[in-house]
């Protein structure tokens, strides 16, 4: 986790790896966040390599991160279920998935 505070946003960093044989590009993927009851708080989303000439190469692994919903993470600590010296408990509420990708030409 990169930083994280009750103030400010969450980041939370995270090796993207490519175990394909071939390239890939615009990986969208989304992000949950849930309670202590398994209810949904929030989620969003983020894309990959989606730029001009852009490509993850086969067999390869890149350090990304994604922006955690505010909302949802602020009602994790103001219910007590993310301490606020503790924040990487955060990481118990979370699901991060790989939606869809293309193979890169």
């Amino acid at each position: 986790m990169n930083w994280c505070s009750t103030s400010s946003g969450c980041d939370i960093e995270f090796s993207l790896k490519n175990n394909l044989r071939q390239g890939v590009k615009n990986i969208n993927t989304i992000i949950f966040l849930y309670d202590i009851d398994n209810e949904m708080l929030g989620w969003g989303y983020e894309t990959y390599f989606d730029g001009y000439n852009s490509c993850l190469p086969a067999k390869f692994s890149t350090r990304a991160s994604v922006h955690l919903p505010n909302d949802a993470k602020n009602y994790l600590f103001e219910t007590g279920a993310v301490g606020k010296e503790n924040f990487k408990d955060i990481l118990n509420f979370y699901e991060f998935r790989i939606i869809d990708y293309e193979i890169c030409d």
